[in-house]
């Protein structure tokens, strides 16, 4: 085995040993902690990264039976799951978690019994970075020193032996140690409500592993057990847990749990990012195909994002409040179908009736025929989807759909684009659950469509201007192209393919400004984004469609004006018409379907 050292990062940090309570259910106490526990933990500023692992319950332990060491985890002693914060301070951190009685006194909602554990600055250590991506099993390491050991050899033997050759397995992707402070009397005095654990029964330290899946998260386990020497020299027990779920509630300074009540906005990181010039279309707001607008539906609901049809005509819509409408065109009624407690953004209507719904605050959903909400994907990788957004299904089940941005909720979007970062995913949902993120690091995707054929996925990069192609089957399955380069506007939702064509909702034409701040020193984007909502920059109102076909070529380009509504969002073709839905303005626009001539 390679005895190569990784670079790693260190970090100050805390590690608690979570027992559930026995009166109340498993899944009330898992619901509990990752929910409105995390929600509290994770706002605290001080906190750099927090993250959860919940155990299974029904294994014995997953570390290879090792002489003169306990590998097996006695019932006793079994614990529930770990809480992990990496502090961003060495002197504010530790004050301000001790200081906020909230978390401990939380804690007794759901737990009978926490151990906590400190790590002194340079006792953690990065050494893989896994950035959540792809990573299919995990397990949490807890390790007990063996008494009259020398610390100083335990701490080397961590780092540098198990978590190091742990990391050079291939299925491994991620890697973190730590190694605890002993507690003194002094610690146990102040902190004796954080730590009542027998000393018979602590862990001196802690190894987290993701792989790519179970079978190489175990034959990382092995190939390490059999040949790390002084295994049983070093270590009386060796306890590894398997985890159920990872929740990872906050990176990097910043909570990733969504928005679901006014927070402050959350720091920008500018990027320096140079776009080319837009071309002249953008300064027109008449385009080449005839615009005649019909009316504006009155709707009940606030300011929908997106509008799909289903075969019979019917168009759906859902907006502020998380309501979702129907409406028959025929008999000019709206009816209530669904209400997702949250805010629905894009949608797609399926053969069977079913609705999928991209949900800001609550990911990617499915509505059925009878309104009943199931909730598809709330997290990806432990990290939850904080800004899904649209979605297209293929006819075995296998849903593409688009997170715009991972650092920025719904409410504060404008974000991600003055700071230029690319922070947008596509991902994938299988059939069978298990989701993949196919591409990372773009800059707003947003609207997505299959194909006529279903050899590959089409999607918009709002803020890239551009829509992209990658192929999921045939000769060219990987290859990612540029299906339309430089738009004169901001591209949104994207319809369904059909009779070859498909439109795209142009929000509002490209702004310079927003474009030269790519080029503009990080500190005077950072002052814009500090200015109130009403002094940012504002959009062009127009109204404005575009339609293409699978090569990329526009077969239509219609733009106006309405007095009433601005800001098309979402569009779709059916019954000869055009509906437009808007996520700045209330109502669905009807306008007459332009001839699309066929190429």
């Amino acid at each position: 085995m390679s005895k190569q050292i990784l670079n790693h990062k260190t970090f100050l940090g805390i590690t608690t040993l979570n027992r559930l309570r026995t009166d109340l259910s498993r899944d009330r106490c898992f619901s509990y902690w990752g929910g409105a526990h995390a929600d509290l933990v994770a706002r605290n500023g001080f906190i750099c990264d927090y993250n959860q692992y919940h155990f299974k319950d029904d294994e014995e332990g997953l570390w290879p039976l090792t002489p003169e060491v306990v590998t097996s985890i006695p019932t006793d002693e079994r614990i529930d799951g770990v809480s992990e914060i990496t502090l961003g301070s060495l002197v504010k951190s530790p004050i301000s978690i001790f200081s906020d009685i909230r978390i401990f006194k939380d804690k007794a909602k759901v737990f009978s019994r926490t151990t906590l554990n400190i790590t002194a600055y340079g006792g953690g250590r990065i050494i893989k970075a896994g950035n959540h991506r792809n990573i299919n099993a995990r397990c949490v390491v807890l390790i007990r020193r063996r008494k009259n050991g020398s610390l100083a050899d335990f701490n080397k033997f961590i780092h540098d032996g198990l978590a190091n050759h742990l990391s050079h397995h291939e299925d491994v992707i991620e890697v973190r140690s730590q190694v605890f402070i002993p507690w003194f009397k002094a610690l146990r005095t102040i902190f004796s409500l954080a730590r009542n654990e027998a000393t018979e029964h602590q862990y001196h330290a802690s190894i987290v592993i993701g792989a790519k899946d179970s079978i190489g998260l175990l034959s990382a386990l092995a190939q390490v057990a059999n040949h790390s020497n002084g295994i049983a020299d070093h270590c009386s027990a060796i306890h590894a847990y398997s985890v159920a779920k990872t929740l990872i509630n906050r990176v990097d300074g910043r909570a990733t749990i969504p928005q679901l009540k006014p927070t402050a906005k959350p720091r920008l990181e500018p990027v320096r990012r140079v776009l080319p010039s837009p071309p002249e279309r953008f300064s027109q707001l008449t385009g080449t195909t005839p615009f005649k607008m019909i009316e504006v539906l009155k709707s009940a609901v606030k300011k929908p994002e997106d509008v799909v049809s289903d075969k019979a005509g019917n168009i759906y819509y859902g907006g502020q409040g998380g309501k979702i409408y129907r409406y028959n065109p025929e008999t000019e009624s709206e009816t209530l179908i669904a209400d997702t407690a949250g805010r629905p953004l894009g949608l797609e209507y399926l053969p069977c009736g079913a609705l999928l719904v991209c949900d800001a605050h609550r990911g990617l959903l499915k509505v059925g025929s009878d309104g009943h909400v199931e909730t598809l994907v709330e997290r990806v990788h432990g990290l939850p989807l904080r800004f899904c957004s649209n979605a297209t299904a293929s006819t075995n089940g296998t849903i593409w759909f688009t997170q715009s941005t991972h650092r920025y909720d719904f409410e504060h979007y404008q974000g991600a684009m003055i700071e230029h970062r690319g922070s947008g995913q596509l991902l994938r949902r299988d059939p069978d659950g298990q989701v993949h993120v196919l591409l990372d690091g773009l800059h707003f995707p947003n609207g997505i469509t299959l194909d006529a054929s279903e050899q590959s996925v089409i999607f918009a990069e709002t803020d890239a201007y551009r829509l992209r192609r990658l192929w999921i089957q045939g000769p060219k399955t990987g290859q990612l192209e540029i299906l339309a380069d430089n738009l004169p506007g901001f591209p949104d939702n994207i319809s369904r393919m059909q009779n070859g064509y498909f439109w795209v909702a142009m929000v509002t034409p490209r702004n310079k400004s927003l474009d030269r701040m790519g080029t503009m020193p990080g500190f005077l984007r950072k002052l814009i984004w500090c200015l109130p909502k009403f002094m940012m920059p504002k959009t062009v109102r127009t109204v404005w469609a575009m339609a293409f076909n699978e090569h990329g070529e526009i077969l239509a380009d219609m733009q106006g004006s309405m007095d009433n509504f601005f800001a098309a969002t979402g569009v779709v073709e059916t019954n000869g018409r055009l509906y437009m839905a808007s996520v700045e303005a209330d109502g669905i626009a009807v306008l007459d379907t332009p001839s699309i001539p066929k190429l």
